[in-house]
């Protein structure tokens, strides 16, 4: 009887560790939607690097939708998938540069800064395939 039960214990522990396995699995983006979400990324070069900043910080955001689709805000979605994004301190830093470009109306970034983020967001949205 008792090894009956040991043996019950061990099914339903593993059935446990299965199911929260599952439950916690990666969110994934398609990698199609992905490289056509990088293309429209790297179009913002030709743009002001204040206005590509915001505009490349849109199109990663548009991207993380699907996966944190309850949020309203930008900032909640990036939080509900930060954990999967391994350079989500730059991706943080970005999205503070983009606030500030936003609402604060002397604020400028350079060239290089505005390359920098489209690297940044592109490299996230790589790590969510």
């Amino acid at each position: 009887m008792s090894s009956t039960i040991l043996l019950a214990l061990v099914v339903f522990i593993i059935f446990i560790g299965l199911i929260f396995i599952v439950a916690r699995k990666k969110p994934k983006i398609e990698k199609s939607q992905v490289i056509k979400l990088i293309q429209k990324i790297n179009q913002t070069q030709k743009l002001d690097p204040s206005h590509g900043l915001i505009e490349s910080h849109k199109i990663f955001i548009a991207g993380i939708e699907s996966l944190s689709s309850r949020e309203k805000s930008a900032a909640e979605k990036v939080k509900k998938i930060a954990d999967d994004i391994p350079n989500i301190k730059k991706v943080w830093y970005f999205h503070r540069m983009r606030n500030r470009v936003a609402h604060e109306p002397d604020f400028r970034i350079s060239k290089k800064q505005a390359e920098e983020a489209r690297i940044v967001f592109s490299r996230a949205l790589k790590s969510l395939t």
